[in-house]
């Protein structure tokens, strides 16, 4: 099953109507979520390969703001509470970063566990 993956409300039905499917014994479902990569595939990649003016088209589908704007259409959350929610997001953002220049580096031979390909 192919969806606009960006798309919060379409994803949510369509998993919505995968697990019914799922959950009757139907099978196993497919979901091709059709998105757009904003960013580079890693830090080393200065995404050269894309023009701004692509990169721009694609902004206006951005899922978060996309929500955002539905959310406030539809009386779902106020400005304040979405204004909340970023700081919310930000200070977690914040406090894993912190976590991991914190953290020990891996060991070496650990390298490989949890790597299955």
């Amino acid at each position: 099953m192919q969806i606009d993956g960006m798309d919060l409300l379409a994803v949510r039905e369509a998993t919505k109507e995968a697990l019914k499917k799922v959950r009757s014994g139907s099978g196993p479902v497919f979901l091709e979520a059709m998105t757009y990569r904003f960013r580079g595939h890693s830090m080393a990649d200065p995404v050269a390969y894309r023009e701004t003016s692509e990169v721009e088209e694609w902004r206006v589908n951005d899922p978060i703001e996309r929500f955002k704007s539905f959310s406030l259409a539809e009386g779902l959350m106020s400005e304040d509470e979405l204004a909340q929610i970023d700081r919310e997001v930000i200070e977690t953002i914040e406090e894993v970063v912190e976590f991991a220049k914190n953290s020990p580096e891996p060991e070496l031979d650990s390298l490989w566990d949890n790597v299955y390909a």
